[in-house]
C-alpha cells in the first residue's frame, strides 16, 4: 500500500477514536459531582505548575540537554515533573494536546542529547509521569483523616501539588473528578512514542526526506502498554491498594496503549521469540473477544488495532496457529466487516517462511472474496444517491486490506540517497499473502480469486470518478450478485 493511502486510513481511524473519547467523557459526566463536591469547580482535575522554574531555567535545561553545559539530573527531573509536564493536564492546553506532544519531542525526546545517558534518564522520568497521568487520579485518605487527590508516580503517591504522601495514605478510591479523558489519552500516546534511540533522517538526491536510521522504541514501555491494552491492572502498585487498582483502563486509554503497541512492533521487529509469542497470543485473544461493554464501537477498535499489531509483528506463532485464527475471523459473518478486513490484511503481512498453518489457503481466499462482496453490499445499502454519496474511498481502503491478504504488500526497494546512487530498478517482492502459500494449479485458482477482488476495487474507483453513475452502480450490484450466486457461503 502506498504510504499516503496508509496515512489517510489512519486519519479516518483517528477521527473515530476521538468520538470514543468524547462518548466516554459524556457518559462519565453525571457522576462528576458526588460526595459533596462543589459543582461549580471544573469537571476535571489538573496538576499544579510549580513557580520554581521559569522561562530562563527552561532555556538552560534545553541547552544542557543538547550538551552545551552539564545537565543537573535532579533539578531536571524536578523541572519536568513539576513545571514542564503538568502543562499537559491544564484546561487551557486541551485544544492543543497534539501540539504539546510535538513540543515535548522538539525540546527533548526527539533531540539527540549531548550525553546518551540523558535520553534514558529523560525517558524514565517522562514514562513514570505520563503513565501515572494516563492511570488517572485517586482520592486518598491520609492518617490524619484528611482527603486529598493523588496520582501514581512510579511506586509513589503524589498530590496534585507534588507532595509525596505515600507513607501517609491509608486508603484509596477512584475519585468523582479525574484528569480529562483527552489528557489521559494523550499521556498514554506519549508513553507509546518514547524512543531509546531517536530516528536519523536524510535526503535523497531529489531532496526528499528519508529515514536513514529508524528509532528504537523505549523497551521499558512495551509490557505496560500490553497490560493496559488487554485490560490488566495497572502496575506497579502497593499490595494493600490492589482492589482499587484492579480495574482496567477506560476505553480511550486502552486504545492509546494499542496504538503505542502497534508502533513498537512495527518499528522494532528484532525482538525475541517469547516476547513475540506473548504479544501475538494476547492480541489474537483480544481480536476474537466479543463486545461486552457500553461502547461496541470501542470493542471494534480494540479488535482492529489488535489485528494491526498482529500484522506488525509479522510472526505466525510458534505452532503456526496465527493464520488459522485470523482465517476464522475473516469467515465469521457475525463479526463486523471492519474487523474481518483487518484480519485479512494481517494474514497478508505474515511471511510464508515464518510458520506453517492448518488453514487451507484456497478456502481462506474464497472467504476473502465473499468478504469483499459483503463490504460492497454493506456500503451500497448505506448509501442513497444522490443525497448520500457512497464512501468510495473507505470502500477502496477496505478492499485493499483484503487484497493484501491475498497477494501481500509490495515493498519497493529503498530510495537512493546522496551517498548511495544505486539504481532502484529491482522489481518489488511481496512480503506475505496467501499467494505465497500455494503453487501450481492451486496458485492459478488463487490468482483467479484475487482478480475478482481487484475487479471490485476497479468498480469502486469508477464509482468515485463518475460520481456514482447508474452504470457503475449496476456493475457493483452485478459483482455482488455474481459472488453470492457462484460462491454461496457453506
Amino acid at each position: 500500500m502506498a504510504r499516503n493511502e496508509h496515512d489517510e486510513r489512519s486519519f479516518v481511524r483517528l477521527g473515530w477514536m476521538w468520538l470514543i473519547v468524547v462518548a466516554w467523557f459524556a457518559s462519565a459526566a453525571p457522576s462528576l459531582a458526588q460526595d459533596g463536591e462543589d459543582e461549580t469547580k471544573p469537571p476535571s482535575k489538573f496538576l499544579e505548575i510549580s513557580g520554581k522554574y521559569g522561562t530562563a531555567e527552561s532555556r538552560q535545561f534545553k541547552a544542557a540537554w543538547r550538551g552545551s553545559s552539564q545537565l543537573d539530573t535532579a533539578k531536571f527531573k524536578e523541572f519536568l515533573q513539576q513545571r514542564y509536564l503538568p502543562a499537559l493536564t491544564q484546561e487551557a492546553a486541551r485544544a492543543g494536546l497534539p501540539g504539546f506532544r510535538d513540543e515535548l519531542n522538539d525540546d527533548f525526546l526527539q533531540k539527540e542529547p549531548g550525553n546518551p545517558e540523558s535520553l534514558e534518564f529523560g525517558n524514565q522520568v517522562v514514562f513514570e509521569f505520563m503513565y501515572g497521568v494516563a492511570r488517572g487520579a485517586r482520592q486518598a485518605r491520609l492518617r490524619d483523616g484528611s482527603i486529598v487527590y493523588v496520582f501514581w508516580l512510579g511506586r509513589r503517591l503524589v498530590t496534585l501539588d507534588h507532595q509525596d504522601v505515600t507513607s501517609e495514605v491509608q486508603a484509596l478510591r477512584h475519585p468523582p473528578k479525574d484528569f480529562h479523558p483527552a489528557v489521559r489519552y494523550n499521556a498514554m500516546l506519549i508513553v507509546g512514542n518514547l524512543d531509546s534511540k531517536v530516528a536519523k533522517f536524510g535526503r535523497t538526491s531529489d531532496r526528499q526526506m528519508i529515514v536513514r536510521e529508524p528509532p528504537d522504541p523505549y523497551a521499558a514501555a512495551l509490557i505496560p502498554l500490553l497490560d493496559v491494552a488487554i485490560g490488566k491492572p495497572y502496575q506497579p502498585t502497593i499490595e494493600k491498594f490492589l482492589p482499587t487498582e484492579s480495574q482496567p483502563a477506560p476505553d480511550p486509554v486502552r486504545i492509546a496503549a494499542l496504538l503505542g503497541l502497534r508502533r513498537h512492533v512495527s518499528v522494532d521487529r528484532e525482538r525475541n521469540e517469547p516476547e513475540k509469542e506473548l504479544i501475538l497470543q494476547e492480541m489474537l485473544d483480544l481480536a476474537q473477544k466479543k463486545p461486552d461493554g457500553n461502547f461496541p464501537e470501542a470493542a471494534t477498535w480494540y479488535r482492529r488495532l489488535a489485528l494491526e499489531v498482529v500484522g506488525g509483528l509479522q510472526y505466525g506463532g510458534s505452532s503456526g496457529e496465527a493464520v488459522a485464527r485470523l482465517a476464522a475471523i475473516v469467515a465469521d459473518p457475525e463479526i463486523p466487516v471492519a474487523v474481518r478486513c483487518a484480519a485479512a490484511e494481517a494474514i497478508g503481512r505474515i511471511p510464508r517462511q515464518s510458520s506453517a498453518t492448518s488453514a487451507k489457503p484456497l478456502d481462506v481466499a474464497a472467504n476473502m472474496v465473499r468478504l469483499a462482496a459483503e463490504v460492497c453490499a454493506e456500503e451500497l445499502a448505506q448509501s442513497d444517491y444522490p443525497a448520500q454519496p457512497m464512501a468510495t474511498r473507505q470502500l477502496m481502503m477496505s478492499i485493499e486490506q483484503i487484497l493484501i491478504g491475498l497477494r501481500g504488500e509490495y515493498v519497493p526497494p529503498p530510495e537512493p540517497d546522496d551517498d548511495d546512487r544505486r539504481e532502484a530498478d529491482a522489481d518489488p517482492e511481496p512480503t506475505g499473502g496467501l499467494v505465497l502459500w500455494v503453487a501450481g494449479n492451486e496458485k492459478d485458482e488463487l490468482l483467479d480469486l484475487q482478480q475478482r477482488v481487484e475487479l471490485a476495487i476497479k468498480i469502486a474507483m469508477q464509482i468515485e470518478q463518475t460520481s456514482g453513475s447508474d452504470r457503475s452502480l449496476r456493475l457493483l450490484e452485478t459483482f455482488i450478485q455474481k459472488v453470492q450466486s457462484e460462491m454461496p457461503r457453506e
